[in-house]
């Protein structure tokens, strides 16, 4: 959010000092520095354009990843090279680790409701040396416990739906760089079961409707 403030905070602070050399007639000054800002391409004061441009190495992995997971081609073309580039080796160890389990992608990107616990979700399964499991994949410096939470509640939506999770759930991870020039570090993740997970979301999902109702109460 702060990032996103800042995109707008900087013309806006340069539009001030704009203003301020109008008004001290300093119009030679005025003349030079507004031209430096008017030169500067709108695109990089809106956040959504510049959080696309931001796009990183391990992004650009994690991309790859989702389309090889879903069957769709891979388009590096959309991407400057050198970043494609760093990508490429992460991106073959993901291919390494799932000839070598014999990953399987069953069904992708299936809505589902749990009628039991009122929640819903969009989730993959995938079938890892012949067993059914959840899998998510992540472009992140760390494993914070809210992945864990998220794939217990897939967990919970494909268990519901009939299905026996043999397999365990299954987590990917990316790096993001943190210079232009960092490779791309590749990881898997595995436990056998999220039991803990599974209670605290579920606990996670009362919360949050009694905060609704709770809300309701103020207005």
């Amino acid at each position: 959010m702060h990032w996103a403030w800042n995109l707008a905070y900087e013309p806006l602070m340069q539009s001030r000092h704009l203003l301020s050399l109008a008004a001290a007639d300093n119009l030679n000054a005025w003349r030079s520095d507004a031209d430096a800002f008017l030169a500067i391409p709108i695109e990089r004061f809106d956040y959504r354009a510049a959080r696309d441009r931001a796009a990183d190495a391990g992004t650009i992995a994690h991309e790859m990843v989702e389309d090889f997971i879903r069957g769709r081609d891979i388009d590096a073309s959309k991407h400057p090279a050198e970043l494609v580039a760093l990508a490429t080796p992460a991106y073959e160890a993901f291919r390494e680790w799932a000839d070598s389990s014999k990953l399987q992608t069953i069904e992708t990107e299936v809505p589902l409701v749990s009628e039991t616990h009122r929640f819903g979700g969009t989730r993959d399964a995938i079938m890892v040396n012949g067993k059914r499991a959840c899998g998510d994949w992540k472009t992140s410096n760390a494993i914070y416990p809210e992945y864990l939470l998220q794939l217990a509640g897939y967990g919970v939506l494909d268990e519901e739906a009939g299905n026996v999770l043999d397999g365990g759930f299954h987590l990917l991870k990316f790096s993001k760089q943190e210079k232009p020039t960092d490779p791309v570090r590749f990881a898997h993740f595995y436990w056998s079961q999220l039991d803990l997970a599974k209670t605290a979301f579920l606990r996670m999902v009362v919360l949050y409707r009694e905060m609704q109702e709770i809300a309701k109460l103020v207005k």
